[in-house]
């Protein structure tokens, strides 16, 4: 039931998808499909997850940093094709753009309008918390009392947060975000090796489905005790309402559309890694890509 540090950041960014907040300055039904779409990214928590992605690949690369201690120029090309590949204006507009394919003007009305409604409202809030540092210490507690005192949340409520993980595709949405910094970090290194010796798309895919079944086999019940901790507090009622939004219409609609724009839009940004590295070494000085993948990452 251990949760990792890098675990917990990534399911609490994760958590701002799933909630909207019920505010607005005009009337829905007096906005435009694109101020609509823009809403809905920006009150899904999309492009907050997106705009945080970038220190998250930083804090990952700096790790890194030590095996290119002879080639810091290669380095510093790994660093700079990542945040191009990442960066959250590109990655936000390619998400609105899947939702203005996916989703049409209704399916948007529909969505908003649930969540200004009071358990939208509601659960907002209690997303709001998650999202704070006082937030993440209460999740900490929470765990911690269950681990030393070798018990589990309640049954119903973990029932309930298992059933809204399936319904929202959060462990995928999360695995997604997780693999796709693995996979950048496999383009990154395979873009520094001479071009014959580059695995192809076959080879990168097999070692990319091998890393999502490592994460969903690894995450499945953090997801879960993450969103039993968020929404404890709503009552048997809340939740079974909760619940049908997401299972039909378009609640199931739009977390459809998140979750394969998701998947679609950060697999291309981690392929872009790969391109902009063979792309930089190709002009970097010859003594700068002498040898160029690390012997401990060349495997």
């Amino acid at each position: 039931m251990a949760v990792t540090r890098l675990q917990v950041s990534f399911l609490l960014l994760l958590a701002t998808v799933l909630m909207l907040s019920g505010c607005a300055s005009k009337p829905f039904h007096e906005r435009s499909d694109q101020e609509l779409t823009a809403l809905l990214i920006e009150r899904s928590g999309i492009s907050t997850t997106l705009t945080s992605l970038p220190k998250s690949l930083d804090e990952g690369l700096e790790k890194q940093r030590e095996k290119f201690a002879s080639q810091p120029e290669v380095f510093e090309l790994m660093v700079k094709s990542f945040r191009e590949a990442f960066d959250p204006k590109r990655l936000i507009k390619n998400m609105e753009d899947e939702v203005t394919l996916k989703l049409n003007r209704q399916d948007k009305l529909a969505v908003l309008e649930w969540y200004d409604k009071p358990l939208g409202r509601k659960a907002y809030l209690m997303e709001g918390f998650m999202d704070t540092q006082q937030g993440q210490d209460a999740f900490g507690t929470y765990i911690d009392s269950f681990e030393k005192d070798n018990k589990t949340p309640d049954r119903d409520l973990l029932e309930f947060a298992a059933k809204l993980a399936r319904e929202t595709q959060a462990l995928q949405i999360m695995v997604d975000t997780m693999s796709s910094v693995s996979l950048g970090l496999i383009t990154g290194f395979n873009g520094l090796l001479p071009e014959e010796k580059r695995m192809n798309i076959f080879e990168i895919d097999q070692r990319l489905l091998t890393i999502r079944q490592h994460l969903s086999e690894q995450m499945a019940p953090s997801v879960v005790l993450v969103l039993a901790f968020t929404y404890k507090d709503l009552n048997a009622e809340e939740r079974t309402q909760l619940l049908a939004f997401f299972s039909r219409g378009a609640g199931r609609k739009y977390m459809s559309t998140l979750a394969q724009g998701m998947n679609s839009n950060l697999e291309r940004a981690a392929m872009r890694v790969g391109d902009g590295v063979a792309r930089g070494v190709a002009q970097l000085p010859e003594k700068s890509t002498s040898g160029r993948v690390p012997a401990s990452t060349n495997k």
